[in-house]
Parts: C-alpha cells; sequence; structure tokens
C-alpha cells in the first residue's frame, strides 16, 4: 500500500491495482458553491492514467453558518454548475462509491444512478481497530474528566473562535463549578497548544493531551465528555464511546451527529450560547450509559455496512 499526498500525485506512475481515495472532507465547498482546483485536477489525471478510483467515506464540507448551508444544499441552490460538471465526471468513472454522512449522499445521488454506500467516517472505527475501549478514569483528586479541542485552523473557524472564546471560558467556568470536573485540552496541530495556553491562564487549568492517533485516541477513552470544535476529535471521541458535543461550524458536525441521532448535541458557533452548551453538558452527564449505548450500538451498525462495503470492492 502506498500512501499519496495529493501535492505529489503527478510525481507518481500510476501502477496500482486500485487507487483509493480516502479525504473525509475531499469536496470542500466555498461560499460561490465552488471547490479548490484539486478536484478537476484529480479528475484529469485519473482520466489520462484510466484509474478508477474508489471513493473511501468522503464527505461535503462547507464551511458558513449551519442553518444556511444545510437549507441551500437541501434546496438544491448551493453548487456552481462547474462544480456540478465535475462532481458527474468523477462519480462516472468511480469504481465504488462510499460516504460519510447522508447529507453527502443526498448531494452526490444528484449526479449519478450508481449505489452510494453509507459507512460513516472510517475513523469511528479506528479506537476498536487498535483494541483501545472505553475505560473512564478520574484525574488525581477523583474528579470527572472532561474533553476539550477548539477549532483553530483556517480562517473561518479562527475567526469565530476569537468571537466565542470569552463565551466557551464563561461555559468552561460553569461547568466545572456544577460538577466538580477536571479538564483535558487535545491538540491536533502544534498550533492548538496556544489555546491550551490562553486556557490556563484564564484560570482553567488543564491537562494537555498530544502525541500520534493511538495516543490521543487512548486518552478520549478515559473521558466522561468531550467538547470539540474539530470534527475528528468528536470521531475519535465517539470510536471510543465517548459522548461528544460538536462545536460546529462547518455542516459537517451536524451531519455526524445526525448519524447517532444526536443533532441536538450539536451546537453553531455562528450562534453560540454558553448557556445552552452548559445544559447539554448537564444532560449528558446525568444519563451516560443511555448516550453510550446510542453510540455503542450505532457504531457496530456502521462497521457491518463498512465491513461489507470492503468486501464488495476487494472481495
Amino acid at each position: 500500500m502506498q500512501f499519496i499526498r495529493w501535492s505529489d500525485l503527478e510525481k507518481h506512475k500510476p501502477d496500482w491495482d486500485s487507487f483509493i481515495i480516502g479525504g473525509s472532507g475531499y469536496i470542500l465547498l466555498d461560499k460561490f458553491g465552488n471547490t479548490s482546483s484539486r478536484l478537476s485536477e484529480d479528475i484529469d489525471y485519473f482520466i489520462r492514467n484510466n484509474i478508477n478510483p474508489i471513493l473511501f467515506g468522503i464527505g461535503v464540507n462547507l464551511p458558513l453558518a449551519l442553518s444556511t448551508s444545510l437549507v441551500s444544499i437541501e434546496n438544491h441552490q448551493l453548487l456552481s454548475a462547474t462544480t456540478e460538471g465535475n462532481l458527474r465526471e468523477l462519480l462516472s468513472i468511480a469504481r465504488n462509491i462510499s460516504v460519510r454522512d447522508f447529507t453527502t449522499k443526498e448531494v452526490l445521488s444528484r449526479y449519478t444512478s450508481k449505489p452510494i454506500a453509507m459507512i460513516g467516517d472510517p475513523a469511528l472505527h479506528f479506537g476498536e481497530l487498535e483494541g483501545i475501549n472505553h475505560t473512564e478514569q478520574t484525574d488525581s483528586d477523583s474528579k470527572n474528566l472532561i474533553g476539550l479541542n477548539f477549532s483553530f485552523h483556517g480562517p473561518h473557524s479562527t475567526r469565530l473562535l476569537k468571537r466565542n472564546l470569552p463565551l466557551l471560558i464563561s461555559a468552561i467556568r460553569l461547568i466545572r463549578e456544577e460538577h466538580n470536573c477536571g479538564f483535558r485540552y487535545f491538540c491536533h496541530y502544534n498550533t492548538d497548544l496556544v489555546i491550551a495556553k490562553l486556557l490556563i491562564l484564564y484560570g482553567i487549568e488543564t491537562e494537555v493531551i498530544e502525541g500520534d492517533p493511538k495516543s490521543l485516541t487512548q486518552a478520549y477513552s478515559e473521558l466522561s465528555l468531550n467538547i470539540a470544535g474539530m470534527l475528528h476529535s468528536c470521531i475519535l471521541a465517539h470510536s471510543v464511546d465517548t459522548p461528544a458535543i460538536a462545536l460546529a461550524y462547518d455542516i459537517k458536525h451536524r451531519s455526524f451527529m445526525e448519524l447517532f441521532n444526536l443533532e441536538f448535541n450539536c451546537l453553531a458557533q455562528e450562534d453560540f450560547s454558553p448557556t445552552i452548551l452548559v445544559e447539554r453538558v448537564r444532560s449528558i452527564m446525568r444519563n451516560q450509559s443511555a448516550y453510550k449505548k446510542l453510540i455503542i450500538d450505532t457504531r457496530r451498525e456502521l462497521r457491518l455496512v463498512t465491513d461489507n462495503f470492503i468486501r464488495t470492492v476487494f472481495y
């Protein structure tokens, strides 16, 4: 197996038996309904080299106001003519198609009659594949642990975080007072350390968690709850049956939570409310067993669909 960076695609001789596109946010839209040039460049490469790619859990990303974005997609008002043409071409040459959520399936189904498997994000099974089980722990003072991760990458999420950080800090203080909990801040990028240090400066003592995906997932498995702006922080938490609250800056957050019928635990950052966050934390902390069972049952169902898609493709 060979992993290829998209910017390096043209450097490789196309002598593979199969080519898998595994990017969860492969279709990244701007407010005009356009994608980056990467999509058309990839399609051109595939056609020139007679490659029929396998689309594995791909998704649509759209960093706009959550409600506006969803309405635009559902009413077929979002994609530009160029993007529609690219999607038709990509899907026409695709060998097999699977997507990470129902929103993506609905969008892609307009441009192909081929079957589309809804498998969820493949990272949802990372904990199980690595043998990591939910082992909820407490800190040195026997407090419940709550995870934190605020999206701090890209201009859109950074703008929202700059506006919402004081509100988030006030909510965290209320959560700490009500639940007598400790916090872990999860750093998926080096820049995340800035936010962890800011929290400490504001009096929010937090254990900073860094490392590779396995180390991060092990730490997620020890939480009572995770509050996250990065989607994959939510996904890795769910992969080890830790409930999550998504702080959404993109439609992908709600689409993920809808897989579990937990979209009410997806809070839009465009109109973030500390009061609602505190209420959602209270609900989860009071009903942890029910939340964990729902996550486990849904994840198992998605694993069966994922395994079936893989068998269809390779066996």
